[in-house]
């Protein structure tokens, strides 16, 4: 977690109202991609133009913002609309982030976000051979982006440039969870930099093939700590030592609860269960705006009626992070990601361990 979100968060918590450190924005909804556990929405008709989604990137930037993600759907699903906003984000001295699948890649692509100093790619990717990951992710994916990783490899050497990281998202399912080591192996030999495990949520019925059970889930404690040791090894990081507590995979689908469980003795700014309105806004692919995927949705603010600003000062956060001091954590939360239960984690630890 960047040093600068935990002094904003320090500032909010001594009174002191602060503009958000990162903004995601999701260019489009679509995707190329038809995974088993994914639903995803939204059409091209409904998009914001680019003219209106680089407003938006000033309006961020003027508003104090630092760092840039970028999601969706598939961000190049819009190519050049996403390189461009990855160029202006650079020139501007900020850092940026992107999730994507990785299978839409070109070489041009890969030289360009090397040579503008990109910072960190983050590709899905669920298992260490083609048959394990395209049962989960579409027949032929793992090729496609196995090439792409190798490439940024070759490239990165070539130019002598450890820009950009490129990060590795994994969801456990009962198909892959043996692998763990394997995909470390490979995740080295890709000369990747990090492991994020997520864990399976029912979005879709074809989830419920792929839950782990009780069995499962207490094997992939031994599974966890060959895999950490060889991560260790490699120097690789990774978030998976804190899937050894078993309930990030059992009450996956119960994220309020996940968001509390530690909290009852904690009071205050400490005992918020996600920090997420006090550093974060996000804008979704029909201008949507809240601190996040799962609030924005419905959320009643557009950037297509609202100023960014006003917004983020304005009743609707100030509701939320009121919301969040009495630990009540709004319903669209259950939709949530078990990556983000951990980031709050280590935000609270590092508020706590502030002089």
């Amino acid at each position: 977690m960047k040093d600068e979100v935990i002094g904003r968060l320090e500032r909010w918590m001594k009174g002191e109202r602060q503009p958000p450190f990162e903004a995601e924005i999701w260019p489009t909804g679509r995707c190329n991609l038809n995974c088993v556990y994914c639903r995803p929405s939204g059409s091209k008709k409904e998009e914001l133009p680019p003219k209106k989604i680089f407003k938006v990137v000033g309006d961020c930037v003027s508003l104090g913002v630092k760092h840039f993600s970028f999601g969706g759907g598939e961000p190049f699903i819009r190519r050049k609309l996403a390189l461009s906003l990855m160029r202006y984000i650079k020139t501007n001295g900020l850092s940026g982030s992107v999730i994507t699948n990785g299978t839409l890649f070109t070489p041009n692509d890969i030289r360009e976000l090397i040579q503008i100093g990109w910072d960190e790619i983050i590709i899905s990717l669920d298992g260490p051979d083609a048959s394990t990951n395209d049962f989960q992710r579409d027949k032929g994916t793992f090729k496609k982006v196995v090439k792409a990783i190798r490439t940024f490899k070759h490239e990165k050497e070539r130019e002598a440039s450890d820009s950009p990281h490129v990060s590795i998202n994994m969801v456990l399912t009962n198909r892959n969870y043996k692998k763990l080591p394997e995909m470390i192996e490979l995740i080295h030999n890709l000369g990747c930099d990090s492991l994020i495990l997520q864990s399976l949520m029912q979005i879709t019925t074809r989830c419920k093939e792929l839950k782990m059970n009780k069995e499962q889930t207490m094997e992939l404690r031994d599974i966890i700590m060959e895999a950490h040791s060889l991560a260790k090894d490699f120097e690789i990081r990774s978030n998976m030592l804190h899937f050894i507590q078993s309930e990030y995979i059992e009450k996956a689908d119960d994220v309020p609860k996940l968001l509390t469980k530690d909290l009852k003795e904690k009071t205050g700014f400490l005992g918020a269960p996600c920090y997420q309105p006090w550093f974060k806004i996000m804008i979704g692919q029909r201008g949507e705006v809240g601190p996040c995927g799962s609030l924005a949705t419905d959320s009643p603010l557009n950037v297509r009626a609202h100023k960014l600003n006003e917004i983020w000062f304005g009743d609707f956060f100030d509701r939320l992070r009121e919301s969040m001091l009495q630990k009540e954590v709004p319903k669209e939360c259950r939709a949530c990601c078990t990556q983000k239960i951990i980031e709050n984690e280590i935000i609270r630890e590092k508020l706590e361990n502030i002089k």
